[in-house]
């Protein structure tokens, strides 16, 4: 059996239309929870930095820290994993977003997973940003007058560089960055999956997909744009996830299936 081919991104979101067509109504309030808790948070977030300065804006800092991680992340998760249930044909409840907080197992696995690929990401862009880092370095005063010698004069055309450098460095971050966008799929697709494998078979995928996510994000633009508006994401936020949920689902069965089809090529040549 030939493999399929991953769809075009008119026909995922046409597909995720029609999976959301009778459904919408708790796909909205599945899609927008996670948005909600986040602006709750940063609104509390942003009154005790309003009350209190100094030393408590790191606590602040902190409580934002520690709810992105242990908070809205797990729930994140449980989004991904309606949507990906949802676009299946299953029919679930909205509350299903909340589902890594059912028992302590699958929420430690959650953290888990926001930790190793929070680590990834930053140590990518970290990589990536390097040389921009080493000449915002070369161009401080203060090196220099710590070495004991006067500031070559080749330091003032360092500032094009530096935001050349800034820019080539978030892109090729990005990049990157694609290697694991399949991590939260393929960590809802199978409780039982353990979290490096689902980090391996990520970044063994995209090789073959990435570019089609990459189209499908092009193709969503004008949704995501509108959802800086906050009021259209009760429209954008089920279609952009439900995309990203359909598209991941077509980029392993499309992996899995071409997989197999190798197998069986091997075979027959034997």
């Amino acid at each position: 059996m030939l493999p399929i081919q991953i769809p075009s991104s008119t026909v995922v979101k046409d597909t995720v239309k029609a999976a959301l067509k009778d459904k919408f109504l708790s796909a909205t309030l599945a899609a927008n929870v996670p948005l909600f808790l986040f602006l709750t948070i940063s609104l509390l977030s942003g009154i005790w930095l309003t009350v209190f300065s100094g030393k408590w804006a790191l606590v602040s800092t902190l409580f934002m820290a520690i709810s992105l991680v242990f908070l809205i992340f797990p729930i994140i998760l449980g989004t991904v994993r309606y949507f990906w249930r949802l676009t299946q044909g299953d029919t679930e409840n909205p509350t299903g977003v909340f589902y890594y907080f059912s028992n302590l197992f699958i929420y430690k696995r959650a953290l888990k997973c926001a930790f190793l690929l929070g680590f990834r990401l930053v140590i990518t862009f970290f990589v990536s940003l390097l040389p921009y880092f080493i000449v915002v370095l070369l161009s401080e005063s203060w090196l220099y007058r710590f070495l004991g010698t006067e500031v070559p004069f080749w330091v003032a055309g360092l500032v094009m560089l530096e935001s050349f450098l800034r820019i080539a460095g978030i892109f090729i971050g990005f990049l990157f960055s694609l290697r694991y966008y399949l991590v939260l799929p393929l960590t809802v697709m199978d409780d039982n999956m353990l979290l490096l494998e689902a980090f391996h078979l990520s970044v063994t995928v995209s090789r073959r997909s990435a570019g089609a996510f990459v189209g499908l994000l092009f193709s969503i633009l004008g949704y995501i744009f509108l959802s800086f508006f906050l009021l259209p994401t009760i429209y954008t936020l089920p279609l952009i996830i439900g995309s990203y949920a359909l598209h991941s689902r077509y980029a392993i069965v499309n992996y899995n299936q071409n997989l197999e089809y190798n197998k069986n090529q091997f075979k027959e040549t034997l």
